[in-house]
Protein backbone atom coordinates (compact mmCIF):
# COMPACT_ATOMS: atom_id res chain seq x y z
CA UNK A 1 0.00 0.00 0.00
CA UNK A 2 2.54 2.52 0.87
CA UNK A 3 4.74 2.05 -2.20
CA UNK A 4 1.40 1.97 -4.32
CA UNK A 5 1.04 5.43 -2.52
CA UNK A 6 4.79 6.87 -2.60
CA UNK A 7 4.66 5.82 -6.70
CA UNK A 8 1.73 7.68 -6.86
CA UNK A 9 3.09 11.07 -5.25
CA UNK A 10 6.67 10.59 -7.14
CA UNK A 11 4.83 10.17 -10.97
CA UNK A 12 1.86 13.01 -9.97
CA UNK A 13 -0.52 10.78 -10.82
CA UNK A 14 -2.74 11.45 -7.73
CA UNK A 15 -4.02 14.64 -6.12
CA UNK A 16 -2.42 15.82 -2.85
CA UNK A 17 -4.76 18.59 -1.00
CA UNK A 18 -3.65 20.28 2.40
CA UNK A 19 -6.64 21.68 4.46
CA UNK A 20 -5.72 24.03 6.72
CA UNK A 21 -6.49 26.67 8.70
CA UNK A 22 -5.02 30.26 8.71
CA UNK A 23 -3.13 31.10 11.62
CA UNK A 24 -2.56 27.52 12.27
CA UNK A 25 0.83 26.35 13.43
CA UNK A 26 0.10 22.52 12.96
CA UNK A 27 -0.73 23.97 9.35
CA UNK A 28 2.01 25.53 8.82
CA UNK A 29 4.19 22.53 9.72
CA UNK A 30 2.72 20.02 7.52
CA UNK A 31 2.96 22.67 4.64
CA UNK A 32 6.57 22.46 5.53
CA UNK A 33 6.56 18.89 5.73
CA UNK A 34 4.87 18.62 2.38
CA UNK A 35 7.51 21.21 0.72
CA UNK A 36 10.98 19.54 2.21
CA UNK A 37 9.65 16.26 0.51
CA UNK A 38 8.87 17.57 -2.39
CA UNK A 39 5.55 17.06 -2.79
CA UNK A 40 3.23 19.05 -5.05
CA UNK A 41 -0.03 19.85 -3.53
CA UNK A 42 -2.89 22.46 -3.15
CA UNK A 43 -3.76 24.57 -0.42
CA UNK A 44 -8.07 24.69 0.48
CA UNK A 45 -9.17 26.23 3.82
CA UNK A 46 -10.78 23.89 6.07
CA UNK A 47 -14.73 23.89 5.79
CA UNK A 48 -17.93 21.61 5.85
CA UNK A 49 -16.51 19.89 2.48
CA UNK A 50 -13.69 18.81 4.01
CA UNK A 51 -16.16 17.88 7.38
CA UNK A 52 -18.46 15.98 5.03
CA UNK A 53 -15.79 14.15 3.02
CA UNK A 54 -13.69 12.59 6.36
CA UNK A 55 -16.21 13.38 9.10
CA UNK A 56 -13.17 15.04 11.20
CA UNK A 57 -13.10 18.67 11.90
CA UNK A 58 -9.44 19.51 12.62
CA UNK A 59 -6.60 20.99 10.98
CA UNK A 60 -4.59 20.17 9.01
CA UNK A 61 -6.00 17.45 6.88
CA UNK A 62 -4.06 15.59 3.59
CA UNK A 63 -5.89 14.11 1.66
CA UNK A 64 -4.34 12.10 -1.12
CA UNK A 65 -6.56 10.78 -3.79
CA UNK A 66 -5.44 8.24 -5.85
CA UNK A 67 -7.35 6.71 -9.12
CA UNK A 68 -8.79 3.77 -7.05
CA UNK A 69 -8.78 5.21 -3.14
CA UNK A 70 -8.64 8.05 -0.70
CA UNK A 71 -5.93 8.05 2.40
CA UNK A 72 -6.58 10.38 5.28
CA UNK A 73 -3.01 11.83 6.65
CA UNK A 74 -3.19 13.81 10.44
CA UNK A 75 0.34 14.31 11.34
CA UNK A 76 3.37 15.01 9.38
CA UNK A 77 5.04 11.68 10.53
CA UNK A 78 2.26 9.71 8.77
CA UNK A 79 4.19 11.22 5.18
CA UNK A 80 7.27 9.97 6.78
CA UNK A 81 6.03 6.50 7.52
CA UNK A 82 4.78 6.51 3.70
CA UNK A 83 7.42 7.94 2.30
Amino acid sequence: MGNKLKECIEKGECDVVLYKLDGCPHCHTMKNKLDSLDIPYTEKDANDELVDMTGIQTAPQVIITTKDETRVFLKPTDLDDLL
